[in-house]
Parts: C-alpha cells; structure tokens; sequence
C-alpha cells in the first residue's frame, strides 16, 4: 500500500512537471506564431479565419497544460480498484479458511493436549508406573502452554498450530499471528496492483505530442504561405524590370530603331528619287506636248 501511495505521488509529481514544461513551450513558442498568425489574417481581412485561429490556440493550450493531468484522474479509480481487490482476498475462501484454523488451532491444541496427558497418567496408573504418571502430572502446565503459544502435534496426527507458529513446509497450518501480520497482508500485497509513474508520463507525452503538432502548425504555414508569395512578387517585378532596364534589353532595343532608321531613310531616299526623276520627266513631257504644237 505504501508503494501505491508512492507511484500517486510520482504521478502527480510528473503532471506537475509536464503541465509546466507545456505550459512553457506555449508562452513562449506556440502563442506568438498564433499571435503573428492572427494579425496577418486581419490585416488580410480575414476576420473569420482569425477567429479559427484563436480557437486553436486556445484548444492548444488546453491540451499542453490540461493532458499531463490526465493520469491524475485515474488515481481515485485505482484507488477503488485496489480497495475492492483487497475486500476480495480478505473474503476469498483460502484467507478465511486459513484464519478460522489459526484461529480455533490454540485451543483445540490445548484440549488435545490435556486429553492425551490424562492419558499418560492413566495408562501409568494402569500399569503401575506411579513415577511415570505423577511426572506426567507435572508435565501437564508447560505442555498446555506450549500447545497454546507453539501448537501441538497429537501422536499419528498433522500439527495443532498455536498462536506462535510458522506454516509448514506447504505454506499450511500457520498460527494465528503469522496469519494476521504475514498471510493476509501478503494476500492484499499481491491482489493490489501498484501504481507506475513512468507507465503515465508515457501516456501523457503521447496525447502531448499532437497537441504540439496542431500548434505549431498554423502559423508555420501561415508565415510559409506569406514568404512565398513575397519571394514570387519579388522574382516577377525582378523579372519585370530586368527586361525593361537591363543592358541586354537596350541593345536589342538599340538595334530595332537603328534598323527602322534605316529603313525610314531608305524609304525616304527612294521616295526623293522618285520625285527627281518625276521633275526629270515632266520637261521631257512639256517638250514633246510642244513638239507636237510646233509639228501641228
């Protein structure tokens, strides 16, 4: 029982130190990511993802601080348990039985002894042996209290147990106080089961370890989502720029409206063309319409 009571106070002293550990990763990791998580979904404008958020966080701390107690709860049950496991072994038929002989052997022992000490004188008696028979008389007061305190054993007959003496070799027989500070207690020793520190911290740290997985979650993501997004703007406005500004990009910009001069002055130099020869065309078209007066 004294170790039962032991493993309830590991127990309870092992919640204590895990709901503070929980409580402290909380504070000081868990809570400011669903902090920052919060501000980012207002200021997204995101009032109802907030809000879901603020659940978590607070069914977060729930489950750091709150499971490492959980093996508290089921001391009281253990203790019931082993209350209705010790009234079994003191009411089971062996434990009874071996206390009702216990009980009866002392004085059923002196009787017997008695019995066959009369005997004794009478058979001396009988026989003539009057040395014999007042010896036995005298015998009779140390015999009646051995056979109370150590027990008695009958000649061809199993021992009478008194209140003094130990089980025999089968574990039988017992007195009546080896019975009550040594069987019984032994019997509630074994139906009692001790209670494990180390069987409930296991348990507790693994209802702890979703409760961290589910915190730390929300604002890795929330926090991943956003730095993402900002590296793709960066890239593309990167990407944007570099082909308007770059150097490469001059050149070939360079090269298109050297070319389109180009071609506008070589379109301009055939259409001046055009117009010399049209202007060398028409005093050759004036003089043949004159010609053509003179010969009319």
């Amino acid at each position: 029982m004294a170790q039962n009571w032991i493993g309830y106070g590991g127990i309870v002293s092992t919640a204590l130190g895990d709901a503070a550990a929980g409580l402290n990763t909380y504070l000081t990791t868990s809570l400011p990511q669903y902090l920052q998580t919060v501000f980012q979904q207002l200021a997204a404008g995101e009032p109802a993802a907030a809000a879901s958020t603020i659940n978590e966080a607070i069914g977060s701390a729930i489950l750091n601080v709150g499971v490492p107690f959980f093996p508290v709860t089921n001391i009281p049950s253990a203790i019931t348990d082993n209350l209705t496991a010790a009234v079994k072994s003191l009411t089971s038929i062996g434990t009874l039985f071996g206390l009702l002989i216990a009980g009866i052997s002392p004085a059923t022992g002196v009787i017997q002894a008695a019995g066959d000490s009369a005997q004794v004188i009478v058979d001396s008696l009988g026989a003539g042996h009057y040395g014999a028979a007042v010896q036995a008389l005298i015998n009779i007061p140390p015999t009646l209290v051995g056979a109370f305190i150590n027990g008695y054993t009958p000649a061809g007959s199993s021992q009478m147990p008194g209140l003094l003496s130990p089980p025999d070799e089968n574990g039988y027989n017992a007195g009546l106080v080896y019975t009550l500070l040594v069987t019984i207690p032994k019997a509630i020793a074994t139906a009692i089961t001790p209670a494990s520190a180390s069987a409930s911290a296991s348990a507790a740290a693994r209802l702890a370890e979703p409760a961290t997985s589910v915190e730390a979650t929300p604002a890795t993501e929330s926090t991943s989502s956003t730095d993402s997004t900002a590296s793709t703007d960066a890239t593309e406005a990167g990407s944007g720029s570099s082909t308007t500004t770059g150097v490469g990009g001059s050149r070939v910009t360079g090269k298109k409206d050297a070319k389109a001069q180009n071609d506008a002055g070589a379109k301009k130099s055939t259409g001046a063309k055009s117009s010399t020869d049209a202007k060398s065309a028409r005093p050759h078209a004036g003089s043949g319409r004159h010609g053509g007066s003179a010969a009319g």
